[in-house]
This record gives C-alpha cells, structure tokens and sequence, in this order.
C-alpha cells in the first residue's frame, strides 16, 4: 500500500481521525503543563552598573555578563532566551583592592534575590565576585618618536636636525592607561634614496592597549629636514697649549694634529684653518697622555674626527 493510499484510508477513518486528535491534545496538555514546572536553570544575566561616582571612570571595559542560577517556570526560561532579564549593581558598593582594582560579592546582597527580576527567583550568582577596574580621567602630552628610517643617496646627508611636527601628543583617557604611556611612536617606515628636502607625512602608531578608551588629539606627523650633498675636507692644525702653572712650561707631542670633517659644497669654500681650534686640558696627577678635543668650529661641519685623538706631554720646571 503507498503512502498516498494510508493518508486517503486515515482520512476515510473516524476512529483514526480522532485517535490523533486526541493524541495531539495530550502531547499540548503534557507540554503546557511541563512549561508550568518550576525548573532551577544556569543562565546569563546582563549586568547593569549604577550610581558610578563622581569623578571615577571605568578603567577598562567592565564585566557585561554573569552567570546566575534561577529557579523560574519554563515559560520565564523561554521568555528569558527571547528578552535576557538583566541586574544592577551599585558601583558605590565595590569595595577598592588598590591599583585601581575594585570588587563586589553580589551572593551577600539579599536584595537581588526579590527586585529586579520579576516571578523569577535568583538562587545565587555562580561568579562568587565582581571586578572593574575604576580611576580618574587624565589627560597628559607625551613626546612623539619617529621610527622612520633615513636611507640617502650617496654623499647626501642632513644638513639640519630632524624636525617632528607636532613634537609631542595630548592622550586622554582612564588614567591606568594613560599613566603607562610615556611616548607615542610613528609607524615604522624607511625613505630611501633621498636627495632632497624632506617634508613627509607619516601615521602615528596607536596604542592597542585601551584603545577603545583613550583619546589622541592627532593621528598623523609631518617630518621636515633640509638635505644636502657633502665632501670631505681635511686640514692640519696646531694643538694651542693649554694654560701653564706659573713657573712650568708644558711641551706637546705632537704638536699639531688632522682634522677630518664632513661639509656641504655650498659651505666649503667658507672653511679656513681659523674655523678650529683644537687644544687640551692641562694635565692632572699622573696622568700619561692628554685627550684632544674641538673647542671651536663651524655650526654647519658634520661627523669631524681628529688624528691623533691623543698626545703626550712633558712638563718642565722654568730655572730662576
């Protein structure tokens, strides 16, 4: 017999026809009647936070659920699938554990048991504590950072410091994230084959920790720099004697000493031997060789070496 001649003799059949109704009212009664149950359920609450105090914000992202245990007929437990029920807590009870850490037990706060959630009864919170972390609203400027790196043609180089615009950074936000901040740094990138001014735009890199809370007043910097081809110059000097005791003479060795420096072309010809004065401290206790050092020469030179970095000295006793 095929299934569309078993449909046509169930319909030709009163007793059938009325077995079904009757077993269909029964499976209707049974399960009306088991959504009457008082059933104890493990849900999720949504949590609510009241009454925040004055002056205090959420340091991070608190809490928006917890685990709760109800007792509640199964009607309550379908409608709470369909419109989750939700709690709230009074933030002014939180009590601090430092370092801008505060917590709350909702297990010994009866009250939550009887408001807030209509004919269903919570039995307890499964989560035996409740932590935010709260502080005050600080706004600092920090300094910025490039980390862009510099590739220049051959013989080119900065012939003035690298400028940041802006230099610095105001950050706001929850002051647990604010106060680690000590700078703000670019996205990492290189320019290469300069030979001319730079005046670049480049993307700060945002901090990824709190960032849904904190606050940068801009998102991008310009550097700036002026370039420019340099040579090579080289020049030997005399090493000026510093000042004698009264009644010693100090003698030198050697007496003078080669400068190597970098300059652009534009300056080259600005250069002459009275640009530098080369010359060292007078010597102390038993102190065997003397340090030269630059204590005069053009803004504009970069990258200068001298040869020797040294000299040796003798010191001589004037006969009266």
């Amino acid at each position: 017999m095929t299934a569309k001649e078993n449909i046509n003799r169930i319909k030709s059949n009163p007793k059938i026809r009325l077995f079904l109704v009757l077993l269909f009212l029964s499976a209707l009664y049974w399960f009306f009647t088991s959504l009457s149950e008082v059933y104890t359920y493990k849900t999720f609450y949504t949590i609510k936070y009241n009454n925040l105090p004055e002056n205090l914000y959420f340091q991070q992202t608190p809490p928006d659920l917890i685990p709760t245990q109800i007792k509640a007929t199964g009607f309550e437990i379908i409608s709470q699938k369909i419109f989750p029920n939700s709690v709230s807590f009074d933030v002014g009870l939180f009590k601090s554990l430092g370092n801008y850490k505060y917590y709350y037990k909702p297990n010994k706060q009866d009250y939550f048991a009887n408001n807030q959630t209509n004919e269903t009864i919570i039995e307890s919170f499964i989560s035996d504590s409740i932590f935010v972390y709260l502080g005050k609203l600080k706004t600092k400027k920090v300094p910025i950072i490039s980390k862009v790196t510099l590739a220049f043609k051959a013989g080119y180089k900065l012939s003035s410091n690298l400028q940041i615009l802006p230099d610095s950074i105001v950050v706001k936000g929850p002051e647990k994230f604010v106060d680690s901040i000590k700078s703000i740094k670019t996205k990492t990138q290189t320019l290469e084959n300069i030979d001319t001014d730079i005046n670049y735009e480049v993307d700060l890199k945002l901090p990824k920790k709190g960032l849904n809370i904190t606050n940068l007043n801009i998102s991008k910097i310009v550097l700036k720099a002026s370039v420019a081809k340099f040579t090579e110059g080289t020049m030997e000097l005399p090493i000026i004697l510093p000042k004698a005791q009264d009644g010693k003479i100090l003698e030198l060795f050697p007496k003078t000493a080669v400068i190597k420096y970098e300059v652009t072309f534009e300056n080259y010809q600005d250069i002459s031997s009275k640009s530098f004065t080369i010359s060292c401290s007078y010597p102390k206790d038993s102190t065997k060789t003397l340090d030269l050092v630059l204590i005069k020469k053009p803004n504009f030179i970069k990258n200068y070496t001298i040869d020797p970095k040294e000299v040796t000295y003798l010191i001589q006793q004037i006969k009266k």
